[in-house]
């Protein structure tokens, strides 16, 4: 089965439309994941500028 999402993956395999796919997906996901952590980071900058300010 591995063998075969390697294959997959290969950039001159005639399934490189399937490879075209699968890098957008993982684009989306590290976008979403960078996305995400700035939010935790923004949050809990506000949260530690608000108790220093009290």
């Amino acid at each position: 089965m591995q063998s075969g999402m390697d294959r997959v993956t290969g950039g001159d395999h005639p399934q490189g439309g399937v490879n075209q796919n699968r890098r957008q997906e993982v684009e989306n996901d590290s976008l979403e994941f960078h996305f995400r952590s700035r939010q935790r980071n923004l949050a809990s900058a506000s949260r530690s500028a608000a108790i220093c300010a009290s």
